[in-house]
């Protein structure tokens, strides 16, 4: 009987054993798809830079109607303004660094690791890595790029912080908190939120908002307490059964396969003749690498998504899934978090991907149909999403969320660390004077009297500082406070007269609309935007820029906006 045992017992053992290698082959199998990948799209970004760089000259973006950068990324791009900042930070830095940019582009360094190194002086600490690469290759003397290219190559992310002395301040951490709120308290920090946005101006995000009427009332009304909010953890991917996800990406004629020669392409535009100077022929160039980054951006989201949920990055030795995507890929926690969403929703949105795919919606607007989509209303929300701009496509997810969070009695707040620390330590003084009164109240109660402090203390002033007419007023809030140019998420600052003035154009609503300074002043007034109807119900929008080889103003599109 105990020989059954332990040979039943040794057969457990040998399977679980195999049950092991198995799991590891299979993580290292995931891995070195999403290393490829992630490593793969360097050239693409090198190249994307540098043509973003050259649009951010002069005014570039203002003969293509943008106002600012982040607007032209989210809406003829489709790549989030932190993407797009980074890849501008990286082909700037490695203008200057030839030795670092060819390890960039041979996949040695990481563009995370290339930006880290960007901000390294010349210090002590790089002579003993100098001293060894000079024994290395023989040479008398080591420039500081090369000693600095050699740390990024053998460093880890963590490690090569250290040794250029970089601070994490300039990246700020994000957080989420949640309160329990009914309509009508919700109601009362709706109005104080009005209300900070004549003081810090209509374009502030929530937080900035929130965080106004926070420290004001900290400052005015009592001392600052201790935040004790804890972050919101971020749920987690769902396992479905079916064919190996694995063993898809590797078969012939899968896009991971393909991706290799975006690559190429990518290599011979940095090494060629430069594309053109020409706003419109920029424009041209970035939409093509960016289609082209797409093939790879879209396997490494399905790699991502099996190696968190099937935990590979444990298998490998790291700690977290987070340093696995900073030391491995080179890529941040929060792009590979959001990335994993995306496909999530795509599973189970088959029209989602397909519609990203082909090119019919942009990346940052198939983030915001993910949001609200279901398997009913997906090919509905894709075809409002062909026909609007980013920022509308955003501003009924937001609206959406905003409502489901009302229903449930609860209110979200998402924003930096430090904004988030200042309404909870707001929150928590309210609550503090209530409880010296001898009354307990709730973290919503506690932000409703706030808002009421807040909104007793700035309505009268603001409302006696404010020069313009009634119908001026209404003007500029028809959409928000924000500048009416369709995708534009500028302060309006401006009154526009659709029939000029001085072609016998009456100053009335329905004649007037109100514009940030770019749009009016370097715009509408230089012919490359125009637009007719009547607003508040009806405007048509052309945007212009000039040809290259004509020189002639050229449609290049064309909006309508209702109501």
């Amino acid at each position: 009987m105990n020989h059954v045992i332990a040979a039943t017992g040794s057969r457990r053992h040998t399977t679980r054993q195999q049950d092991l290698q198995i799991k590891e082959q299979r993580a290292w199998r995931v891995d070195t798809i999403a290393l490829h990948l992630a490593r793969g799209r360097a050239a693409i970004d090198v190249a994307l830079g540098e043509i973003l760089l050259r649009l951010g000259e002069g005014d570039r973006l203002d003969e293509l109607c943008y106002s600012n950068r982040k607007d032209y990324a989210n809406e003829e791009l489709g790549l989030p303004h932190r993407t797009f900042f980074a890849l501008e930070e990286l082909a700037l830095g490695l203008r200057s660094r030839p030795l670092m940019k060819q390890a960039v582009l041979a996949g040695e360094v990481s563009p995370v690791k290339a930006r880290i190194a960007f901000k390294a002086g010349v210090s002590a600490n790089l002579t003993a890595v100098a001293e060894g690469e000079r024994r290395k290759i023989g040479s008398d003397t080591v420039s500081d790029e090369a000693a600095i290219t050699v740390a990024a190559m053998e460093m880890t992310v963590k490690e090569l912080k250290s040794f250029v002395n970089y601070e994490e301040e300039d990246l700020p951490s994000y957080r989420t908190v949640r309160w329990s709120m009914t309509p009508e308290q919700q109601d009362k920090l709706d109005a104080a939120v009005s209300l900070a946005k004549e003081l810090e101006g209509y374009d502030a995000p929530e937080w900035k908002l929130q965080s106004r009427i926070a420290s004001d009332y900290l400052k005015h009304d009592g001392a600052e307490g201790q935040a004790t909010r804890e972050e919101v953890k971020g749920e987690k991917a769902e396992k479905k059964e079916g064919k190996d996800p694995v063993d898809e990406m590797t078969e012939k004629g899968d896009s991971a396969c393909q991706a290799l020669e975006a690559h190429f392409e990518a290599l011979e535009l940095i090494n060629g003749d430069p594309v053109t100077d020409n706003a419109l022929g920029l424009d041209g160039a970035a939409k093509r690498l960016v289609a082209r980054r797409y093939r790879f951006s879209e396997p490494l989201g399905r790699a991502l998504y099996i190696i968190s949920a099937e935990r590979c990055w444990k298998t490998l030795g790291y700690r977290s899934f987070g340093e696995y995507c900073l030391e491995r890929l080179g890529i941040s926690e929060s792009t590979a978090r959001e990335r994993i969403r995306l496909e999530g929703r795509m599973k189970h949105l088959p029209p989602l991907r397909k519609a990203l795919k082909t090119g019919r919606i942009t990346y940052t607007k198939a983030v915001e149909i993910g949001r609200r989509a279901t398997p009913a209303n997906v090919e509905e929300l894709i075809r409002e999403a062909e026909s609007t701009t980013f920022q509308q496509t955003k501003e009924a997810a937001d609206k959406e969320e905003k409502q489901r969070d009302r229903d449930r009695g609860e209110r979200k707040l998402r924003g930096p660390e430090k904004a988030v620390e200042v309404v909870g330590q707001a929150i928590d003084r309210a609550r503090q004077k209530s409880a010296e009164e001898g009354e307990r109240i709730t973290e919503g109660e506690a932000w409703t009297r706030i808002s009421e402090w807040f909104f007793a203390r700035y309505e009268k002033q603001i409302r006696k500082c404010d020069w313009r007419k009634k119908w001026e007023r209404e003007v500029f809030l028809r959409y928000g406070g924000l500048c009416a140019v369709p995708g534009c998420t500028r302060a309006a600052k401006h009154l526009h007269h659709i029939i000029f003035q001085e072609d016998g154009g009456p100053d009335v609503p329905w004649n007037t609309v109100a514009l940030c300074h770019c749009h009016h002043q370097r715009c509408v007034h230089k012919g490359t935007l125009i637009l007719w109807g009547r607003s508040g119900e009806h405007l048509t929008w052309v945007f212009k820029a000039r040809d290259e080889e004509t020189g002639y103003l050229i449609p290049i599109s064309e909006w309508e906006t209702w109501g």
